[in-house]
Order: C-alpha cells, then sequence, then structure tokens
C-alpha cells in the first residue's frame, strides 16, 4: 500500500510540474489558462456542449464543469469590455 501511495504522490507531482511549465506559456501564447484551454477542446469535441457533457468530456465533476463554464463565460465578457487578456 505504501507504494502506492509513493505513485499517486509522485504522479500529482509530476502533474504540477507540468501544469507549471505549460500555463504560462498557454497565457502568454492564447491568453488562456490551462483548465480554460483543456475545456474549449472538450467543448470543441463535443457537438452541442452542456455542463454534463463538459464534466464527462473533462472527466471532471458537474460542479467543477459549471465553475469551469462561468469562468469562461466572465472571461468572455471581460474581453468584450476590452478589460481581458486579447483573444
Amino acid at each position: 500500500m505504501a507504494d502506492l501511495r509513493r505513485v499517486f504522490s509522485d504522479v500529482g507531482r509530476a502533474q504540477a510540474q507540468l501544469e507549471t511549465a505549460v500555463n504560462p506559456r498557454l497565457r502568454s501564447e492564447l491568453g488562456l489558462p490551462l483548465v480554460l484551454f483543456e475545456s474549449m477542446t472538450a467543448i470543441a469535441d463535443t457537438e452541442s456542449c452542456r455542463v454534463h457533457e463538459l464534466a464527462a468530456g473533462l472527466g471532471r465533476p458537474v460542479l467543477s464543469a459549471e465553475q469551469i463554464a462561468q469562468l469562461a463565460a466572465t472571461l468572455r465578457e471581460l474581453r468584450r469590455a476590452g478589460l481581458g487578456p486579447p483573444a
């Protein structure tokens, strides 16, 4: 069991390091954090994307998908107002 805990710990650490490395590039090139880039990819891959489809596409709980959708909508509104990062 201790070996399994170490494996999960190592996987979590590697994921965090990858996200830390990728996030600045996505923000500078696309104006999106990784979580929204993943979401936009899931939305693009789904015909009629609603929160439940987004949750399934991302493998996340519905509440998490709702928060992501709300964040994306807020970012869109900020960009329309000229206050957000460039598209």
